[in-house]
C-alpha cells in the first residue's frame, strides 16, 4: 500500500451575519363618539327673546325687493295666471284675430289651388293627348299609347339587365369557335354605317 492520495482543500467564506429584526407590538385606536345634543320637541325661547328661525323669516319678509314695473307697448296686454301673482304679456285681441284670419285664409287658398290644379290636369290631359296625336299624324309619325310606352320601357330595362350576361355568353361561344367578338363601340359604329347606307339607298331609289 502506498501513501494516501492528497485531496485538495477548499476554504469556505464565513457565514453572513443577518441582523435580527425587531417588530413592535401593534396598537389600535379606541373608537370614540361625541354625543349629540338633541333639543326636546317642546323647547321654546324664553320670553323677550326671538327664535333664530323666526328672526330669519322676519328678515326675509322685510328684505323682499319690489319688482320693477315694466312699461308695455300699446300693442301688448298682460294676462294674469290664475292662482299665482305672475303676469304674462300677450298681444291684443285685434292682432291675434288678424293673424289667425291670415293664416286660415292662406291655408284655404293653398288647398283650393292644389285641388283646382289637380282637377284641371285631369280634365285637360285627354285634350292635350289628342292634340299631340294629331300633330304626330300630320308629321307622319304615330304616337304610341301610354300602355305601349310603359311596355317599351319595361322591355328596355329587361334588355339592359340581360345585356352583360348575353354579351359574356356570346364571347365564350366566339372564343370556342375561334372567332373574336367586336367591341361594343365597333358594333355601334357598324350599326350606324348600315343605317346610313340603307337611308342612302332609299333616297336613291
Amino acid at each position: 500500500m502506498g501513501e494516501p492520495p492528497l485531496l485538495p482543500r477548499y476554504s469556505l467564506p464565513p457565514a453572513l451575519e443577518i441582523p435580527r429584526v425587531t417588530l413592535e407590538i401593534p396598537t389600535a385606536e379606541i373608537p370614540s363618539y361625541r354625543p349629540l345634543v338633541v333639543p326636546p320637541s317642546d323647547l321654546r325661547a324664553p320670553p323677550g327673546v326671538e327664535a333664530s328661525g323666526e328672526a330669519e323669516k322676519n328678515t326675509e319678509k322685510k328684505e323682499q325687493p319690489k319688482q320693477p314695473e315694466i312699461s308695455l307697448p300699446k300693442e301688448v296686454t298682460s294676462f294674469n295666471i290664475p292662482f299665482t301673482d305672475y303676469q304674462v304679456p300677450v298681444p291684443r285681441q285685434e292682432i291675434l284675430v288678424a293673424a289667425g284670419t291670415t293664416a286660415s285664409v292662406s291655408v284655404v287658398a293653398t288647398l283650393t289651388a292644389t285641388a283646382v290644379f289637380k282637377r284641371s290636369v285631369q280634365a285637360l290631359k285627354p285634350l292635350i293627348t289628342q292634340l299631340v296625336k294629331r300633330i304626330q299624324k300630320k308629321r307622319g309619325k304615330e304616337l304610341p299609347s301610354w300602355s305601349r310606352q310603359r311596355l317599351a320601357q319595361r322591355r328596355s330595362k329587361y334588355v339592359q339587365a340581360l345585356k352583360p350576361v348575353i354579351t359574356q355568353l356570346v364571347k365564350r361561344i366566339q372564343k370556342k369557335r375561334g372567332k373574336e367578338l367586336p367591341s361594343w363601340s365597333r358594333q355601334r359604329l357598324a350599326q350606324r354605317r348600315s343605317k346610313y347606307v340603307q337611308g342612302r339607298s332609299q333616297d336613291a331609289g
